[in-house]
């Protein structure tokens, strides 16, 4: 039997970081470190919804009112989101990456959980409903799915 030694047991751990997936719920603190980067991705995600525009949303987010999610693979940013927090709904108002990583993320359904939310909803165009599968429903075109 191989002994495996510490470099070949910290390579495995790099290796298993570089391709985890998550999303990370940026802190206030650090807002202003992502939002020049995410902006752009978050602007165009609201345009193609028209569900806001960025100075409201810029607003919300460095008032604490919304929160900002930045989605990592491995060491890659590959989405971001902003979210806020309404009558027991974590709503996404505005998610910009890859759709089919969207639904996930235990992270987001932990903080849902913990804001009080018993659901979760995005706004967004029809398509995203065959994308993230049968436990999302439309209600007045809006995509709902219980947390």
């Amino acid at each position: 039997m191989a002994v495996v030694g510490r470099a070949e047991k910290l390579q495995a751990v790099e290796q298993a970081i570089k391709f985890a997936e998550r999303a990370y719920l940026v802190p206030m603190s650090d807002i202003g470190q992502y939002w020049p980067y995410v902006r752009p991705a978050i602007k165009r995600a609201l345009e193609r919804t028209a569900i806001g525009n960025i100075a409201r949303v810029e607003k919300a987010v460095a008032w604490g009112e919304a929160r900002l999610w930045v989605v990592y693979a491995g060491k890659d940013c590959v989405g971001t989101g902003v979210t806020f927090v309404e009558n027991g709904v974590c709503n996404v108002w505005a998610y910009a990456g890859d759709l089919k990583r969207f639904h996930l993320y235990p992270e987001l359904k932990r903080y849902a959980l913990s804001e009080g939310c018993h659901t979760i909803r995005a706004v967004g165009p029809r398509a995203w409903l065959r994308v993230l599968g049968p436990e999302w429903k439309v209600t007045a075109y809006v995509i709902e799915r219980s947390v």
